[in-house]
């Protein structure tokens, strides 16, 4: 799956990049207002005044699918981090928990930006997986923080660091100082939020004490139940039909499957069958 994730963000920015270039050539600066380019960025890129104004709300999930066309770096640093860490996370959640980790990151990164774009009045256009990306990060760092891992591709350093300093830290910062970047940095924030909770959160949603406990209870009653159907429904053999069917195999083993008259054959396709 996080190779799947990789390549669906990779082919859409190659898309996207490709129709703003070309585009670029034949619209000119108008090039956001036709063709696929336009179409991209009037639907897809995420707008937090049409979410709810013009009821766009696929927005909140598309937008995380696309990244910066102006460059490679936005969607390389997201996809490097995804390949690094994304791989451990999937290995440990299976295939269905790694998409609630990466998706739901995702949907409270762009949900948490929107609102506060309303909050603020800053309705800049959004897009990228980063939310994701900072969801899984997160999880990994919860679930092995003593491992280690190279900043820059040189210097050591335990993964709760790397993640929880240099990472998570920078962006509490930039809020902080309320630079021009900050409803990104609310953003990030909220996918490292739900890799937190997640964490936190997702083995007790198995158990009886958790959100979803009633599941839990529901499917355990239900256990012996199924069990005793099973049993019922099972085919009974009797000790006649067993050892004829032993003695017969025995003489296949012996002497080849011609050995056996039409009688014998089938018998023992009935007891297939049944059995």
């Amino acid at each position: 799956m996080t190779w799947t994730i990789i390549g669906i963000n990779a082919l859409l920015w190659v898309v996207f990049s490709s129709a703003v270039n070309s585009g670029l050539k034949t619209h000119g600066l108008r090039v956001f207002e036709n063709g696929l380019a336009g179409f991209i960025w009037k639907h897809l890129v995420l707008h937090p005044e049409q979410v709810f104004g013009d009821l766009k709300l696929w927005q909140v999930f598309t937008s995380a699918w696309l990244h910066d066309w102006q460059g490679a770096s936005h969607v390389a640093f997201n996809m490097l981090a995804l390949f690094f860490f994304g791989r451990a996370a999937e290995s440990h959640l299976g295939r269905g928990g790694y998409l609630k980790l990466y998706i739901g990151g995702a949907l409270l990164c762009s949900l948490i930006y929107t609102g506060y774009a309303y909050l603020t009045g800053n309705f800049m256009p959004a897009l990228g997986a980063s939310g994701a990306v900072y969801a899984v990060l997160v999880w990994v760092a919860c679930m092995n923080p003593r491992g280690t891992v190279y900043m820059m591709m040189i210097i050591p350093m335990p993964m709760w660091m790397a993640v929880g300093v240099f990472i998570v830290g920078m962006e509490v910062v930039t809020l902080a100082q309320n630079a021009s970047d900050a409803g990104a940095a609310v953003g990030h924030l909220s996918g490292a939020a739900w890799g937190l909770l997640y964490f936190r959160f997702a083995r007790r949603w198995k158990s009886e004490r958790g959100p979803g406990g009633w599941l839990v209870r529901k499917r355990r009653e239900r256990k012996p139940q199924r069990e005793a159907k099973e049993r019922a429904t099972e085919p009974r053999v009797s000790g006649g039909e067993k050892a004829r069917v032993d003695a017969l195999l025995s003489k296949i083993s012996r002497e080849g499957m011609d050995a056996l008259s039409q009688e014998e054959k089938d018998f023992l396709a009935d007891a297939s069958k049944r059995f």
